[in-house]
């Protein structure tokens, strides 16, 4: 009874998956069109294949970095750049025909193809060893007031950073007049710590429901969803999420709260940017628009198309950029500038706050080497983190803390680190994981402890 049982639930997700592609095949083949043409039709259609079935296969990992991926290859290089090509669509201005459709639509599946090669290579390495605790519940307790002192401290520099202004709480870009090296320590670094510590304490501490409740005020206080980018309230919220909805380790469950996310939440939040406030006060709140997939949220498959076009290559010069995020201009006048604002002004284009998605960042700084270099870095990292969660870590957050935060973290960024731009991304990547390990050294100490 079991077994029959199992089998339709199997053959319901296959069913899933046709009934997915079947309404695909009505986009990619759109005849009606004026701009169809059937070699991006195929090839296109071939991407969001690949995507699809890695979404979905059944491999008892409900939710994996190697997932996520995917569902960005399905959103931002299958379904938008289809739908941009039958639409006639170029988005920041520029042209790009069927030959530069086509020619970066190779370049994708050739990219998915040595992904998976390399994705399945580091998951047949040996087993993954991880240090830190190893009972299945936990040998270790963090102490619980050490938790709430550290992240109390965080919102009180919230607090003085912000200068009391509760507007900026909840306002995204309401501050600027602070030195770049302040706003990249406070964002990047002290804001994620409430968060963290609300993480840590729900996965090893002797729990309290009164410290909870101040450790969530803390948590809405110095990270207000509103008041930070898509790619910040991604890398601190999903993992909150999992900590808090266990339905997110049921099969599917976390896959349609991400495509949710996609087509309304991380819309929606776009305008509680300072400058797009005007939406607010004219109540023009918009959940969602069909039409959103040939706008400026789904610009970074044309950006790479254009990149691979004008063969845009810098040999390295983006990379020291990301690297050295840190220096001011004043220090060093020729810093490179955003890898979006590169495309905007050699392109002339009419907007430089554009997306750039990583595999396009590996072909800026060297070339076709660069892609393959950046690909074989991302799947050896997921395929590692995969693994070392569901086998080393069976599945289970609270078998090693630590490394749940890193993966945690990691799983919640890794969908915006490949929207890009890097240089937007890996600042908050890299606070998040130094924030991540200064409250680990901060709880281990003696002075913490009671």
């Amino acid at each position: 009874m079991n077994k029959l049982f199992l089998s339709k639930v199997y053959l319901n997700k296959y069913f899933l998956i046709c009934i997915s592609l079947f309404l695909f095949s009505f986009i990619c083949f759109d005849f009606k069109s004026a701009y169809f043409n059937i070699g991006v039709s195929l090839t296109n259609f071939i991407i969001v294949l690949i995507s699809i079935f890695e979404i979905f296969k059944l491999d008892k990992k409900p939710f994996s970095l190697n997932k996520m991926f995917f569902l960005f290859v399905f959103f931002f290089l299958g379904l938008a750049p289809i739908i941009q090509f039958n639409s006639g669509v170029y988005i920041w201005g520029g042209y790009l025909n069927s030959s530069d459709y086509l020619r970066t639509n190779l370049v994708i599946i050739l990219i998915l193809f040595l992904y998976l090669f390399i994705y399945r290579i580091g998951v047949k390495i040996k087993k993954y060893k991880i240090k830190g605790i190893k009972s299945s519940q936990g040998d270790f307790y963090y102490d619980s007031k050490s938790i709430l002192i550290i992240s109390l401290s965080a919102v009180i520099a919230v607090l003085v950073f912000f200068k009391g202004n509760i507007i900026a709480l909840v306002l995204r870009g309401s501050y600027t007049d602070y030195p770049l090296i302040v706003n990249l320590i406070f964002n990047y670094f002290i804001r994620p710590i409430p968060v963290l510590c609300l993480i840590i304490y729900k996965l090893g501490a002797v729990k309290k429901i009164r410290y909870e409740f101040l450790l969530l005020f803390f948590v809405l206080f110095a990270t207000f969803p509103t008041s930070m980018p898509r790619l910040q309230i991604a890398s601190l919220y999903i993992p909150l999420l999992f900590i808090y909805v266990k339905a997110l380790k049921r099969d599917f469950v976390f896959v349609f709260v991400i495509i949710f996310a996609v087509l309304f939440a991380f819309p929606f939040f776009n305008i509680f940017r300072s400058q797009y406030i005007q939406i607010l006060n004219d109540g023009n709140l918009v959940f969602f628009d069909s039409k959103m997939f040939c706008k400026g949220h789904f610009d970074n498959y044309q950006n790479f198309a254009r990149v691979l076009k004008y063969d845009l290559v810098t040999y390295g010069d983006q990379f020291l950029g990301v690297f050295f995020f840190f220096i001011p201009r004043s220090i060093w006048p020729d810093k490179p500038v955003n890898s979006g604002i590169l495309i905007y002004e050699k392109f002339n284009l009419y907007f430089d706050n554009i997306s750039v998605n990583y595999f396009a960042e590996g072909y800026l700084n060297f070339g076709y080497f660069g892609v393959i270099l950046f690909l074989v870095i991302l799947a050896l990292i997921n395929s590692r983190m995969d693994k070392m969660f569901w086998v080393t870590n069976k599945g289970d957050f609270g078998r090693n803390i630590k490394f749940s935060c890193y993966y945690l973290g990691l799983l919640g960024m890794l969908f915006f680190i490949l929207r890009g731009a890097l240089m937007g991304a890996y600042p908050i990547a890299l606070g998040f994981f130094c924030s991540a390990y200064f409250v680990f050294f901060l709880l281990r100490l003696k002075i913490f402890q009671t």
